[in-house]
């Protein structure tokens, strides 16, 4: 049996420097993974102090363990390097693969959020973006048929994220504040960029509390810039960040799993309740809603997440919102969305789930439908102008058919339904 043990490190609201809230301890015996937390005694007694999540490591006092994720809590999850950023790092290792403690130990400092599960917190703290400026030189050096993980290697090297996702990414200082810049890349749609940004502005348009997005094209390479919310750059240069949550973390891993039926947006809304979130009831729908509208099946819990400040846990802006293309450049509707939309765990993408789903978040079958109305409106007419003012061509437009109001399910029917 081996035994590894790590501090973890958090940083509180608006402070700087980060201090030591517990120890994770990982227990291997073969096949066998057991995690293990407790908080440090001096963390406990700080006025400031909060539990790192309301799930697993909601009690000051013991020790939670688990055997989910090779034995790593669910928030801790929510910070360990994947996608491109984890194969950038075990390039930068020359290994084929990495344990998640490696992973997190060895990831840049740019992970979500304000946790670092490390024993060397000074190479999390020396981690500076790179300017976008510099992005910018490198996508004009390359051809536009080179790999977008090459500029970002040439940018921020081999160790450039350690946040998750498939794309090449890297963190970048723009405009004073950290960004993430996003890349298309290998069997992409050669537009994500471009549509992902056209759904986040639509968003915003379209009354949702969506992340900021700029876009830009370069040498015939486009790239989404998405302002960090869960970090603020103060004028001295001070670097605050904010904790996170996702809502793969808020439902627990159990309900998070693709196949499980309380994977909806209803049994989301309820458990972000019991975490201590209030008035985000109808902004959830609203992502819901658009999220169908605009043929975004990615909506897993992971693309939705959670903030917490001084007064306590609210949903972040959104995040991650673009049309389903999975062959390439056309746009196809998806049958089903990734989380169900109503209690019962339906995820089929049509009318009458998201406003079964609106009844069963409390919003009224009037107001459900003119939102449903006015946003379809909304990407009709301003799609192909968001594309358009970026010096772009004009988009395939999302294919979802929003039926007449009189062939959607009838206010007496509404009423009716339960699940």
């Amino acid at each position: 049996m081996t035994d590894t043990r790590k501090p973890v490190w958090i940083w509180l609201p608006d402070q700087a420097e980060p201090i030591v809230a517990g120890e994770y301890q990982l227990a291997v015996d073969g096949s066998k993974m057991l995690g293990s937390f407790h908080y440090d005694p001096s963390y406990r007694v700080l006025p400031q102090a909060f539990p790192l999540d309301q799930n697993q490591l909601s009690r000051y006092s013991g020790v939670s363990k688990t055997t989910d994720y090779e034995g790593l809590h669910d928030i801790f999850r929510d910070v360990k390097p994947e996608g491109f950023g984890l194969n950038m790092l075990q390039r930068s290792k020359a290994v084929s693969s990495l344990t998640s403690l490696q992973a997190l130990e060895f990831g840049a400092g740019d992970a979500v959020g304000a946790i670092e599960l490390c024993d060397n917190i000074s190479e999390k703290l020396a981690f500076k973006p790179h300017s976008s400026q510099a992005m910018f030189e490198a996508m004009d050096f390359f051809d536009p048929a080179t790999s977008s993980s090459h500029v970002v290697h040439k940018v921020a090297g081999h160790i450039s994220t350690g946040l998750g996702g498939e794309r090449p990414k890297m963190t970048v200082f723009h405009k004073g504040q950290q960004w993430i810049a996003k890349f298309a890349d290998g069997q992409d749609d050669p537009a994500s960029t471009l549509r992902e940004y056209v759904c986040m502005r639509l968003a915003r348009l379209c009354g949702i509390d969506a992340a900021e997005v700029e876009y830009v094209c370069r040498h015939e390479r486009g790239a989404i810039l998405v302002k960090r919310f869960d970090r603020k750059m103060l004028e001295d240069g001070t670097c605050l960040r904010v904790h996170f949550a996702s809502a793969a973390t808020v439902l627990g891993a159990a309900a998070a799993s693709r196949n499980n039926p309380n994977r909806t947006y209803i049994g989301l809304a309820m458990n972000a309740m019991r975490w201590g979130v209030r008035d985000h009831t109808e902004e959830l729908w609203r992502r819901m809603a658009f999220n169908v509208l605009v043929g975004n099946a990615d909506d897993h819990p992971r693309n939705h997440g959670f903030l917490c400040a001084q007064d306590g846990w609210k949903l972040s802006p959104a995040y991650d919102i673009a049309p389903n293309t999975p062959n390439g450049e056309h746009v196809q509707p998806p049958h089903s969305q990734s989380m169900g939309l109503r209690r019962n765990g339906d995820a089929g993408a049509n009318t009458n789930n998201l406003l079964v789903g609106a009844k069963q978040l409390g919003i009224g079958y009037e107001e459900a439908n003119d939102y449903l109305d006015s946003t379809f409106e909304t990407l009709r007419q301003q799609w192909d102008l968001l594309a358009i003012e970026k010096g772009q061509a004009p988009l395939e437009l999302p294919l979802f058919v929003l039926p007449p109001r009189a062939e959607r399910i009838s206010a007496l029917d509404w009423r009716r339904v339960l699940n």
